[in-house]
């Protein structure tokens, strides 16, 4: 029961945002541990008069360069791969 409370507080708070920023049309959120068995996806918020689904497809544009670099500058911070540089 724990991980429903937590995961509707979330939710909430999602909307909120959302609903509190006009700038703001909708978001996505997806929560994700294997360790906790957690597979949260989230929407709210309007495109065009059409309700957010959590369910549909999302482009993210480049962002996904942006977190590889991030992974691959902090593994090789942490020395657990090398840039061979």
């Amino acid at each position: 029961m724990e991980m429903e409370k937590a995961r509707l507080t979330i939710e909430e708070k999602l909307k909120g945002m959302v609903d509190a920023d006009p700038n703001l049309h909708n978001a996505y959120l997806l929560i994700h541990s294997e360790k906790h068995k957690i597979h949260w996806n989230m929407a709210h918020g309007l495109t065009d008069d059409v309700a957010a689904n959590a369910e549909q497809p999302y482009h993210t544009a480049s962002i996904g360069k942006t977190f590889t670099a991030l992974i691959i500058a902090k593994l090789t911070e942490e020395g657990k791969i090398s840039m061979g540089i």
